[in-house]
């Protein structure tokens, strides 16, 4: 089949401003076979990627996704397809027929002469060959033509029925201030709307407070929704990763029947991302409800809809992109070995761990605790932030795994976005074999950012910050008030005077100088933070307890760090410099930068050059970095004679401590970018930096003038 109707789709789904697939950078895989359909031949990839009769060079081909594993029928009748070396699995027929799968595979034949379909296309006899192509599993999909959804349980005319019923509620609440719109019923929904029903809103003021579905709405959607996901498709561990994947998956009926996208113009064929986007406003929606109404039955429907929903593991919200949140949901997914809790979910990381590992040729089929604890070392390593950007929500973990993400866990509100490439890690975390783990990082008391958080709110009234405590915490500790948000605490001030009312009783719990967090990442405009408890004045020994993540001002957000271990054991920072928490002498840091500024500005042009570029830089972190790395040496030779290393009063805290010349280099870059800039923006960006500005940007030099600067080291 020509390849650019693969283009076509493409296309398609990105004039409507999204990818089609989860992972944008992924590297294309050609799958070791696909089924030659004209044929129903399995055939091999050859070289150069060509497959079939005719040595067709990287074919288009579809994907079908289903379940079948768990209704085996050993001796049973298979689908007939020649080519392969293994025992075709037959699957007992009160599921689906041979016949019935047939028609799913012509239906896929109509667009592509080829398919990939794991029974026919993986061997299912040979361990490594499955464990190799399930670690490519994702390039896999990236590189499909076009992907289906078997809904095998569900006759067109009932699959097409539930699914307008869930998009039709969605779309009427698919618009910007939340409310129910009440739309023309399709002649084939079972949604009915009508004068007598409540009103969808009550008004307080001018003031919209309430979100209102007609009950005999919510109660014939909750119908729909359990039809929709008692099919077995939705209960599969596998195909929870699988429809992420490729979000314009389109749902096939039981008879093979595509079903059709019938409210509003996306697309003429049902596909997964229409459902998930229905999804996510209902349950948004329902989430926020405070109506007036008092009868149980109403809030048990409200209930009853958001937990099918949550347990289904589609994202929660139109952003919600953080993988956890299918972590979290798998506990409820079904798996037919116990090593598939962690393999079936993999893709939707872009990682491999265990048997899946590429070039991997000792397999030791490893146990599940094993897979577990390689997960979330492997995840840990690949993304810090990404790693514990969740809440424990299980009983206490053990000793030393408190860093490490469980089967227990949820995504709270408000930590449920992640992408990859907005997204920048602060600290690392690496395990260890003794269990535990070593994370390189800032860390401040809770209570000094509790202070700035207040300080901030007070400052901007629209200023946002989050604490969530892990469960157990909770749970053990009963005198930690944990006020989250309900469906009546909708103001800003009501959310967040109940996590400060959580935080001072957590404070008061384990005492002040005993909960630090670290820091672990952020975006530019948010920074997430790791809460960790500790010995009062001893970071030696540390225990993950929750999360938060707060606004960044541009003015400030830097706390003092200090070093500690144990469970989470930062080694990098020492305590805070005390010249840059003195109004004064942070002042005088800015007059004496500027000075060596101007100074250099006037012999470097390596130096002019790289700071014009500094607001400008596309790359604006290695901008950052570098810019940094040589304003922060024009200090260093502003106050020692030596210019790499800075005086010991430079980095003189408070307390009197003096440190090392060693200490100073491990502080220099991080000191400097993350401290000083923030806070000396008053004095750094004056009239002087505004001239700078409106300079003409200079050519790049054409070599680096290494002796008109300082020794540059690199941070580590």
């Amino acid at each position: 089949m020509p390849r650019e109707r693969r283009s076509l789709a493409h296309t398609r789904h990105a004039r409507r401003g999204r990818g089609i697939f989860l992972w944008e950078d992924v590297e294309l895989q050609w799958p070791r076979r696909l089924l030659h359909i004209p044929s129903m031949t399995s055939v091999e990839r050859r070289d150069g990627n060509t497959y079939g009769p005719f040595d067709e060079k990287e074919p288009g081909y579809s994907i079908l996704t289903y379940t079948w594993g768990r209704w085996p029928a050993p001796g049973g009748p298979h689908i007939p397809v020649a080519g392969t070396t293994w025992a075709i699995p037959a699957v007992d027929e009160a599921k689906f027929t041979v016949a019935s799968f047939e028609e799913v595979i012509k239906k896929m034949g109509q667009t592509y002469d080829f398919a990939w379909i794991d029974v026919v296309c993986i061997d299912q006899e040979n361990y490594d060959v499955k464990m190799d192509e399930i670690g490519r599993q994702v390039g896999i999909f990236a590189n499909a033509s076009q992907v289906y959804v078997w809904i095998w349980s569900l006759p067109t005319a009932r699959l097409q029925h539930v699914y307008d019923d869930i998009t039709r509620c969605g779309a009427s609440l698919d618009n910007s201030d939340g409310l129910f719109r009440q739309l023309p019923p399709l002649a084939t929904s079972s949604l009915m709307y009508d004068d007598s029903a409540p009103r969808n809103v009550s008004q307080k003021g001018d003031e919209l407070t309430h979100i209102w579905i007609p009950q005999a709405t919510l109660s014939s959607l909750e119908a729909s929704i359990g039809t929709l996901l008692g099919d077995p498709w939705f209960s599969s561990l596998w195909t929870l990763q699988e429809g992420l994947l490729r979000q314009d998956a389109i749902f096939l009926s039981q008879e093979a029947e595509c079903v059709q996208h019938r409210i509003g113009i996306v697309s003429p064929e049902a596909e997964m991302f229409s459902l998930i986007r229905a999804f996510s406003n209902i349950q948004s929606s329902l989430e926020l409800y405070d109506g007036p109404c008092t009868e149980s039955s109403y809030g048990n429907l409200v209930d009853s809809v958001v937990g099918a929903i949550r347990q289904s593991g589609f994202p929660t919200r139109n952003i919600a992109t953080n993988p956890n949140i299918q972590w979290a949901a798998a506990q409820y997914r079904n798996a037919t070995n116990a090593e598939d809790r962690v393999y079936g979910i993999l893709a939707l990381y872009n990682i491999q761990v265990g048997d899946t590992v590429p070039n991997n040729a000792n397999r030791k089929k490893p146990s599940l605790r094993e897979l577990e604890t390689d997960f979330a070392v492997t995840l840990n390593a690949k993304s810090p932030l990404l790693g514990q950007l969740f809440v424990h929500a299980g009983p206490a973990r053990p000793r030393g795994k408190s860093w490490q993400i469980s089967g227990d866990i949820i995504v709270p509100y408000g930590f449920t976005y992640w992408d990859e490439d907005n997204f920048s890690n602060y600290s690392s975390i690496v395990g260890l074999s003794t269990g535990l783990a070593e994370v390189e990082g800032d860390m401040c008391l809770l209570k000094d950012l509790r202070h700035f958080w207040n300080a901030s709110l007070k400052r901007f009234k629209s200023y946002k910050f989050s604490i969530v405590l892990d469960e157990y915490i909770v749970h053990e500790h009963p005198t930690i008030i944990a006020s989250r948000p309900t469906r009546k605490s909708r103001t800003t001030e009501d959310v967040h005077g109940g996590m400060l009312i959580l935080i001072d009783s957590a404070l008061e719990e384990f005492q002040e100088d005993a909960v630090s967090v670290l820091e672990l990442g952020g975006t530019p405009k948010e920074i997430f933070g790791l809460v960790l408890v500790h010995p009062p004045n001893d970071r030696s020994l540390t225990n993950r307890i929750g999360i938060c993540k707060w606004e960044r001002l541009s003015d400030t957000d830097m706390f003092a760090t200090t070093r500690a271990a144990g469970d989470i054991v930062p080694l990098l920072n020492r305590d805070a410099i005390a010249l840059l928490y003195k109004p004064q002498t942070r002042a005088k840091a800015a007059s004496v930068c500027w000075s060596l500024v101007d100074c250099f500005l006037k012999s470097n042009q390596t130096l002019l050059y790289t700071l014009s570029r500094y607001k400008g830089q596309v790359n604006f972190k290695e901008a950052e970095k570098t810019a940094g790395l040589i304003f922060f040496n024009c200090c260093c030779a502003a106050v020692c004679p030596k210019p790499s290393i800075p005086s010991a009063e430079w980095f003189a805290p408070e307390s009197g401590n003096t440190y090392s010349s060693d200490a100073a280099d491990s502080l220099r870059l991080g000191f400097f970018v993350t401290q000083l800039l923030p806070l000396c923006k008053e004095e750094l960006y004056s009239s002087r930096s505004d001239e700078f500005l409106k300079r003409p940007a200079p050519r790049k030099p054409s070599a680096f003038p290494e002796s008109r600067l300082p020794e540059l080291r690199p941070f580590s």
